[in-house]
């Protein structure tokens, strides 16, 4: 049974104005992030902004929490292998996905980088904002506010846009590699409803069902390292 994962949705991309005129409300009765924290490519990306929230120093990692997490990781990575397995790559297939696998991961890492200056800009104001909330009560400014969501609908905005560019990518070797029964067998492993809440299967053909399963298994952060593993194997 295919687990839910991160929703991000691929085709359609929301404007700024259009992202901001959604989201924009006053800070008391709803919050600015979410307009951002569906759209991390990565899971591991949300962590370290989540932990940045809080000024107090973590709680001592407990070997139970610990261990959990390392199962849940190991279980996906299990998933992840489940569903390319059935495709039967070859070794001079994988050898063709590996470097356009490794250039999406590229992409990836430089939109980072970007989110980092851009959210870099918002640093002291936001510190500032914090400190006078606690010391003086006072909310931030709609002004401070409208600009803390159209920086990060820029971002959510620039990351779908890379999130297509780094599918196309995996696709256009998928496509140049692989055979008609290997890619049938990609567009027919998920279930898209399962997967991705608000997805519409019957709306989607072959070629958005490749997509989706390449940005769901292809570009989880598990199935470099297991392509690599596959290929090293005798």
């Amino acid at each position: 049974e295919d687990r839910a994962r991160p929703v991000v949705y691929l085709g359609h991309v929301p404007s700024v104005g259009t992202l901001v005129c959604d989201a924009v409300a006053d800070m008391k009765t709803a919050p600015l992030l979410p307009v951002l924290l569906p759209l991390f490519i990565l899971s591991a990306v949300a962590a370290p902004l989540l932990t940045a929230q809080s000024t107090t120093a973590p709680p001592a990692p407990d070997a139970r929490i610990v261990r959990g997490e390392k199962v849940l990781a190991q279980i996906n990575r299990l998933d992840v292998l489940a569903k390319i397995l059935p495709v039967v790559l070859t070794k001079t297939q994988i050898k063709a996905l590996l470097p356009a696998v490794e250039k999406a991961r590229a992409k990836e890492l430089e939109i980072r980088r970007l989110d980092g200056d851009l959210l870099g800009t918002l640093e002291s104001d936001v510190q500032k904002a914090i400190e006078d909330g606690l010391n003086k009560s006072t909310i931030p400014s709609r002004e401070f506010q409208v600009k803390i969501v159209k920086t990060t609908s820029a971002i959510a905005v620039r990351r779908q846009i890379a999130l297509n560019e780094m599918i196309d990518i995996v696709y256009d070797a998928c496509k140049k590699s692989l055979d008609s029964g290997q890619l049938k067998v990609m567009a027919s492993t998920l279930k898209p409803d399962a997967v991705a809440p608000g997805a519409n299967e019957k709306e989607m053909d072959d070629v958005a069902k490749i997509k989706f399963f390449i940005r769901y298994i292809l570009l989880d952060d598990s199935a470099y390292d297991i392509l690599r593993r596959l290929d090293a194997k005798p």
